[in-house]
């Protein structure tokens, strides 16, 4: 990319308080949008067993949960305190394209779990997200986007005795 295009190209830079908090706030939202709407209507509930379908999602959400509290506590200490380490935060168009096109295929992968296996989803999952990340390795795309899947779904359905879709 040649100067003038890197100047032409549209970013939004934040103080480093006021990033906290917006990535903060987006994070508490999202994690009581997956712990109150998404688990409970994705993930089956079949009673008491250890682990629980749930259990691992669940556990995501309240890691993420807390830890948005954390990134939102961290953001209100910061502001209004000059800092002589703080930084802007700089977010560019081609960034949060490339976040909302993300986006768009983990919500395409949770309504195709509702019709196909989760080999196949997870495999043209993984491959997308990772060109669109930049991967190009060809040996990268195949043993990640094809073995981890398998991996997962046999560890799993094999070790842990949990049926995924």
């Amino acid at each position: 990319m040649s100067n003038k295009e890197e100047k032409k190209e549209r970013t939004l830079v934040l103080n480093e308080s006021t990033a906290d908090l917006v990535l903060g706030a987006f994070f508490l939202v999202f994690s009581l949008i997956l712990l109150f709407v998404i688990i409970p209507t994705q993930i089956e509930d079949v009673g008491a067993s250890f682990p629980s379908p749930r259990f691992f999602s669940r556990a995501c959400g309240v890691i993420l949960l807390v830890l948005s509290l954390c990134e939102l506590y961290h953001g209100f200490r910061k502001r209004g305190k000059a800092h002589k380490d703080s930084e802007a935060v700089t977010f560019s168009l081609k960034g949060v394209s490339n976040a909302v096109i993300a986006l768009a295929v983990m919500i395409a992968v949770v309504l195709l779990l509702k019709f196909l296996p989760y080999v196949p989803v997870t495999i043209a999952m993984l491959v997308v997200l990772m060109l669109l990340l930049g991967q190009r390795h060809k040996l990268v795309l195949a043993g990640v986007g094809i073995i981890l899947p398998i991996a997962v779904y046999l560890f799993f359905t094999y070790g842990l005795k949990l049926v995924l879709p």
